[in-house]
């Protein structure tokens, strides 16, 4: 008996802490942050403007994005994102 109250009272400490670690760790790499920040890269005339982006995010953070990309294209800025595949055909000069 003494075993199963042990074992139920470390298997619910150990689910309840991973459960806060797991959120903890979101948290830390800006998970649940609501706006991107940008961060400007600036070599002579030249600028690069990175927009550090993540697969998982609130529907905030998304339509943050989506407006920053939208100002900055107005600006007359370029956009580079991560393996764009395109078919010979659909390739522009």
């Amino acid at each position: 008996m003494k075993k199963i109250i042990l074992f139920s009272i470390l298997y619910f400490t150990i689910v309840s802490c991973s459960n806060q670690l797991f959120n903890y760790a979101l948290q830390k790499y800006g998970i649940y942050d609501d706006n991107v920040s940008l961060k400007k890269i600036k070599y002579k005339e030249k600028e690069i403007i990175f927009l550090p982006m993540h697969h998982i995010g609130t529907e905030k953070f998304y339509v943050n994005v989506n407006n920053k990309i939208d100002s900055l294209s107005k600006s007359n800025y370029f956009f580079f994102t991560e393996k764009v595949n395109m078919k010979d055909s659909e390739k522009k000069i």
